[in-house]
C-alpha cells in the first residue's frame, strides 16, 4: 500500500497535470477566426448611458477594501500587539485617481482583417493608443510596472485579449462583441493580487449614431 507521502506526491502531480490541462484548455479556446459573418470593423463612440458608472462601481469596491484591510489590521494588533506595516493598506486605496485606470476610452477604432485585429483608442483625456493582435497567438507585453503573458483571438463571437502578470496573480481580460442593435459591448475583467475583482461592461454605438 503506498505511504502517505508517496499519496501526497502523487495528488499534487495529478493537481499539476490538472492545472495544465485547463490552461491549454483555456488557450486553445482563443481562435484565429471569428464565426462566419462577425467582424467589428468600424468606428465606436462611448454610450455613457448604456455603459457601467465605473466610478460608482469602484467606489463601493474601494470601500469594501479599506473596510477588509481595517478588520485585518485590528486582528493583527490584537494578535501582535503592534502596528507595523504589513497589514497597511495598499497605496492604490490613497490614490484619488484610483477608478482611472478602469475607465473605458471615449472612442474605439477597429480594423479587422484575417487574423490580424487592430485597436486605436481615445481617451477621455485626449491620450491615443493603437494595439495590433494576431488572433490565435501569445506574446509578452507590458503590463503595470512590469510584463504579462498574452494570449489574443477568438472565443465565440468576442475578440479576446487576455493578460496574466508575471510571477503574478493578477489578470486583465478584454472582450470585444456586437451586441443588440448593432452597438459594440468590451467587458473588461479585473481579478487576482491586492486589486478588487471587478468586471466593466462598456458599450459603443457606431460613431454618428445619436
Amino acid at each position: 500500500m503506498p505511504s502517505r507521502r508517496t499519496c501526497s506526491i502523487l495528488l499534487s502531480l495529478c493537481l499539476a497535470i490538472a492545472a495544465i490541462w485547463v490552461e491549454n484548455a483555456i488557450a486553445r479556446g482563443l481562435a484565429e477566426a471569428p464565426p462566419k459573418g462577425i467582424n467589428l470593423s468600424g468606428e465606436w463612440q462611448l454610450n455613457a448611458t448604456l455603459s457601467d458608472d465605473v466610478e460608482k462601481i469602484m467606489a463601493e469596491r474601494r470601500a469594501n477594501l479599506r473596510e477588509r484591510f481595517e478588520r485585518e489590521r485590528q486582528a493583527h494588533r490584537r494578535r501582535t500587539s503592534t502596528d507595523d506595516d504589513l497589514y497597511n493598506p495598499p497605496l492604490f486605496l490613497l490614490d484619488k485617481d484610483f477608478a482611472q485606470p478602469f475607465k473605458a476610452p471615449v472612442h474605439i477604432a477597429i480594423s479587422q482583417s484575417g487574423r490580424r485585429f487592430l485597436t486605436k483608442t481615445t481617451a477621455a483625456n485626449g491620450d491615443v493608443n493603437t494595439e495590433q493582435y494576431e488572433a490565435g497567438s501569445k506574446s509578452v507585453t507590458s503590463f503595470g510596472a512590469g510584463f504579462a503573458d498574452r494570449d489574443t483571438g477568438w472565443r465565440d463571437k468576442a475578440f479576446v485579449i487576455s493578460l496574466r502578470a508575471a510571477g503574478q496573480e493578477l489578470r486583465k481580460e478584454e472582450r470585444y462583441s456586437l451586441g443588440p442593435n448593432g452597438r459594440l459591448v468590451m467587458v473588461t475583467a479585473f481579478s487576482g493580487g491586492d486589486l478588487p475583482k471587478v468586471e466593466i461592461r462598456s458599450v459603443y454605438d457606431p460613431s454618428g449614431v445619436d
